[in-house]
């Protein structure tokens, strides 16, 4: 879901400012070197949230046919990462979890927004969004008994040693339903919009 507000000049031209969020279940695989367990350890990484605010700059290149490109701030969260031993054909669980984080970051994007002559202020937006966020640490540590990790102690998971550094990278396609208010014949659309993914 999102807001925001559009001006178009010029006859063709449309800049504008917005703000979205995303509720999703993203996951990507994450390996990291972690001592006490073989060289390479192995989790999945959910991205389950993230929002975004921006400008964008567009041109019609038909009556009903938008293309813009846009960028701006975002910030992401990815939740908590169990880790499981590689070295092993069955993927054992190490005990090992790398804490959840919250990062900052920029995004570009670009896409086209097509209006229906049978509802005004009805569009169809399919875009693409890239972002590269921040780097930062975090310290893996053991949670259960009886795994690769608790058999070495807590103390080796706790050092410097196993800091780990994760710098995400995240790329975006979407189509949406847009609903738009327009508030003036030079503002196409000036809006607090509800949009529904297809």
């Amino acid at each position: 879901m999102g807001a925001g507000c559009d001006y178009q000049f010029n006859s063709r031209w449309v800049i504008g400012a917005f703000a979205d969020g995303t509720w999703s279940d993203i996951t990507g695989d994450h390996g990291a070197r972690i001592g006490g367990v073989g060289d390479m350890a192995i989790g999945r990484m959910k991205n389950d949230w993230s929002w975004s605010v921006g400008g964008r700059v567009g041109y019609l290149v038909a009556p009903n046919v938008l293309t813009y490109v846009n960028a701006g701030f975002t910030q992401t969260h990815f939740t908590d990462t169990n880790m499981f031993d590689i070295t092993r054909n069955d993927g054992l669980f190490t005990g090992i979890v790398v804490p959840s984080q919250t990062f900052d970051g920029v995004f570009v994007g670009g896409g086209v927004e097509y209006s229906f002559d049978w509802l005004p202020g009805l569009f169809l937006k399919s875009e693409g969004r890239a972002a590269w966020f921040e780097r930062k640490d975090s310290r893996a540590f053991c949670v259960t008994s009886g795994t690769a990790c608790s058999s070495f102690g807590n103390p080796v998971f706790i050092t410097d040693d196993n800091l780990i550094s994760r710098r995400p990278i995240t790329y975006i396609a979407k189509t949406e339903l847009v609903y738009t208010a327009s508030t003036g014949a030079n503002s196409r659309s000036s809006r607090d919009t509800d949009s529904l993914p297809t």
